[in-house]
């Protein structure tokens, strides 16, 4: 039973400094603490800690996931910016749920892919590291393309990801809008894995592929000059998919026992003006020679080649030869590959992409919980302004 705001949990106020990358700036750190210890200062779901974070806070909350299993659904809603989840690693810390698209409600109505994901980010400025986010939704009958089970969707813009893990089958990451940065982090499913309209890189990363299928699913839906009239809450001019010094791997081809071709495409279209490029990642033997594919429907492809880009760079491995590559797509010169290697330039990062503090580091500090918890949360009561104490308040 998760304790009521106003109980001894853990929460730790401190100031320190944070490194932004590449300025530094001043920020509080606050800490909590979820295990499945059953410790009196815990909270036992990752969904109480989240719910103890005041709506429209502006300061960096850390909650450290100890060594465990926890069970979803997991909302970050819109409004409660600046949440880092730090596990000990993706290995021992794993947040997984069972839900998929077609799945009934109680009122009889399905969920949608929007809501069906085992964590849901809407807020911005969320990181995460050293977490498995999975939905274990078991493998979609061969050509069942209705039945998306994504482990995320990360719907916030200025978002980070290290050293995490996405497992599940059908659009396993739902890259849905914002800019995002994965890194040293790992991917798998078969069809659709990857996908969305978000700017992403996802730097020195393993994909792999579980099966059959497709990698990425892009849907840049708009021109650049036409994004201003978008719908969107966080409009992007350069929604790409960016697979940067990566390893594509995959399902053993000599045993696999496939109904289809056997072989993985690194993507096709979700939407007309669909942007992907791999740069100097290694392709192994499971993806097919021609690369990419369109998105079929009864009645042929269901998007025109002039404006989708799917791009490759100094791909290597097996996979990589370019030979029999679809003639619409592209092989990208060192220039144009250059532009997107910039990761800084690319997704902006100078303002917003924040290293995470390591476990080492709260650890040794006094971030974690202190026996004068009281004493210290009226010093900082005091300190920072009151909107970020107003669920604070209620004993």
């Amino acid at each position: 039973m998760e304790h009521m705001l106003g109980h001894n949990f853990a929460i730790v106020i401190c100031s320190i400094f944070l490194l932004w990358s590449p300025s530094t700036a001043e920020d509080v750190q606050t800490v909590l603490v979820v295990s499945t210890e059953g410790h009196p200062e815990h909270f036992a779901s990752v969904q109480g800690a989240v719910d103890a974070v005041p709506m429209w806070n502006y300061l960096r909350w850390v909650i450290y996931i100890k060594p465990g299993t926890y069970h979803g659904p997991v909302i970050v809603p819109e409004g409660k910016d600046y949440i880092t989840f730090l596990g000990e690693s993706a290995e021992t810390t794993v947040i997984t749920y069972n839900r998929k698209a077609c799945d009934k409600k109680q009122d009889g109505s399905e969920y949608t892919i929007l809501e069906c994901p085992t964590v849901i980010v809407d807020a911005s400025n969320f990181v995460a590291k050293g977490i498995t986010f999975e939905n274990t939704a078991p493998k979609p009958d061969d050509f069942d393309y209705n039945s998306q089970a994504p482990a995320i969707r990360v719907s916030g813009d200025n978002c980070a990801f290290y050293e995490c893990a996405f497992l599940g089958w059908q659009d396993t990451l739902y890259a849905d809008q914002g800019k995002h940065y994965y890194k040293d982090s790992r991917i798998e499913g078969n069809v659709d894995f990857i996908l969305g309209y978000a700017s992403a890189v996802f730097e020195n990363c393993t994909i792999f592929s579980r099966g059959e299928g497709f990698i990425t699913a892009q849907s840049r839906w708009c021109e650049e000059d036409c994004l201003a009239a978008s719908n969107s809450t966080f409009v992007t001019s350069n929604s790409t998919f960016v697979i940067l010094r990566s390893n594509v791997t995959g399902y053993d081809l000599a045993t696999y026992n496939s109904t289809g071709t056997g072989l993985t495409y690194l993507g096709r279209p979700w939407a007309k003006y669909a942007r992907v490029v791999f740069i100097d990642t290694t392709l192994g033997e499971h993806i097919a020679p021609e690369g990419w594919v369109d998105w079929m429907t009864d009645t042929g492809p269901l998007f025109a080649h002039d404006y989708v880009y799917f791009g490759e760079f100094n791909s290597t491995g097996p996979g990589a030869n370019i030979s029999s590559r679809i003639d619409w797509s592209h092989q990208l010169t060192e220039e144009e590959a250059r532009g997107y290697r910039d990761v800084e330039g690319f997704l902006a990062t100078r303002t917003w992409l924040e290293i995470p503090p390591s476990l080492q580091m709260l650890k040794e500090s006094n971030l974690l919980p202190q026996p004068n918890w009281g004493a210290a949360q009226e010093y900082h009561r005091n300190q920072f302004p009151p909107r970020r104490w107003k669920h604070l308040d209620t004993p």
